[in-house]
């Protein structure tokens, strides 16, 4: 083979690896791309995610601080017909964390720029959602226990009518018990001791939601940050 056809040889071996070459680096750019496009659009779910919990979590804090008012009722001895029925609801925890499931599961994650943004979304789902639902648990579990003692040991006095035409302005349909035993539930220790302990119960329930409200709003400044770079 002459010198001639070596040197052609060779050009057109370099240009074929040349151009894989740069395939791949074009590829590798495109993926790059669009997994730095994927991971802004899913930080703004995860925005929309943030903004639909820290309303949920506010809804939260008014029922909740209004059923440790009523728990605080009982405690100086004043008993209600409303406040009772309260103490009889439980509350379950509801957040939303689809888009940061996207965010790991894609592995989108790894393109957040500001690592502080991604260690505190880490901390909010995995740490503050798992307390939040831990907390929760132990609420539903203490209610059912007060239920049962009351569904045992105070009769329901009356119920108001339900049907299909009539409009009632309620979710969960409110018992009445007589006035006479509702004043009776006031010397009965075991009564007071479970409503104390929902009071406890519902307390740490409150810090850890209005923690976690603290922490979205960290969490949406750190996002716009990212999102503006």
């Amino acid at each position: 083979m002459n010198q001639k056809k070596i040197k052609s040889t060779l050009f057109e071996v370099f240009a074929i690896v040349f151009s894989i070459t740069i395939s791949f680096y074009i590829q590798e750019k495109l993926n790059d791309f669009e997994k730095e496009q994927f991971k802004n659009e899913t930080l703004a779910g995860v925005q929309n995610d943030l903004k639909t919990d820290k309303a949920f979590f506010l809804m939260t804090l008014d029922f909740l601080y209004n059923r440790v008012q009523f728990a605080q009722n009982i405690q100086n001895g004043k008993i209600s017909q409303e406040g009772l029925n309260s103490l009889l609801l439980t509350w379950d925890f509801g957040g939303q964390n689809p888009n940061f499931k996207s965010l790991i599961s894609t592995g989108a994650l790894e393109f957040v720029e500001n690592k502080a943004l991604s260690s505190e979304l880490n901390y909010y789902y995995e740490n503050s959602y798992g307390v939040l639902d831990r907390v929760g648990d132990m609420y539903v579990n203490l209610f059912y226990k007060f239920s049962d003692y009351m569904m045992l040991h105070y009769p329901i006095e009356s119920m108001p009518e339900i049907s299909k035409e009539k409009k009632n302005d309620f979710y969960f349909a409110p018992y009445r018990f007589s006035p006479k035993e509702l004043s009776s539930a006031l010397n009965d220790f075991r009564f007071k001791n479970y409503v104390f302990d929902l009071k406890r119960i519902i307390y740490a329930n409150i810090k850890f939601y209005e923690e976690a409200i603290v922490r979205i709003e960290k969490l949406e400044e750190l996002i716009k940050v990212e999102l503006s770079l």
